[in-house]
């Protein structure tokens, strides 16, 4: 459970300094599947850290799952267009 709150810090850590990069500094050129992929993996994880916490009010799904199922959606997607 740290250890997935530590990857959820650094995942929002890298990605507010690409942020402020791109805007403030210089303009990142990245490809639109780097993007997703990085946003996939950042509510994947936090989907999974939310559904491990053990609160009282448990929830039958997390959104942060549903976020990150349909970002994959959209990289299966790229994926086919590059191999067809």
């Amino acid at each position: 459970m740290k250890v997935l709150k530590v990857v959820n810090v650094v995942f929002v850590i890298v990605g507010l300094v690409a942020c402020f990069y791109h805007f403030f500094i210089h303009n990142i050129d990245l490809n639109f599947t780097y993007v997703l992929s990085f946003l996939a993996f950042m509510f994947l994880f936090s989907g999974i850290e939310d559904v491990l916490r053990e609160e009282k009010e448990k929830k039958p799904f997390s959104l942060y799952l549903l976020v990150a199922f349909v970002l994959f959606l959209g990289l299966g997607i790229e994926l086919l267009k590059v191999l067809v």
